[in-house]
């Protein structure tokens, strides 16, 4: 038998002491030092001829590129970016 859980309405009250019931808020930061220390280790790994290139890197080569191929680098503008193969780097 599968459990039901229903949505409820957050509730109003507030408490009169608020160190009763902190809130946690968590918040995760990815830079450039995790970037380039992941790719370094996926690059490290492969067994076949990848290229790993970093968020940084390609602002660096999305600012040296023409007009032309700007298009792409937008489409990727990801954290992460495994390339096989890309010609006019």
């Amino acid at each position: 038998m599968i459990p039901m859980t229903q949505a409820q309405e957050p509730s109003t009250e507030t408490s009169s002491n608020p160190s009763a019931s902190p809130s946690i808020e968590e918040i995760q930061v990815f830079g450039i030092r995790r970037s380039l220390e992941s790719a370094l280790e996926e690059k490290r790994f492969t067994t076949n001829l990848t290229e790993i290139i970093n968020a940084m890197i390609l602002e660096n080569y999305r600012s040296k590129m023409s007009l032309k191929y700007s298009k792409i680098f937008q489409a990727f503008r990801l954290r992460e970016i495994k390339v096989l193969a890309l010609k006019y780097l």
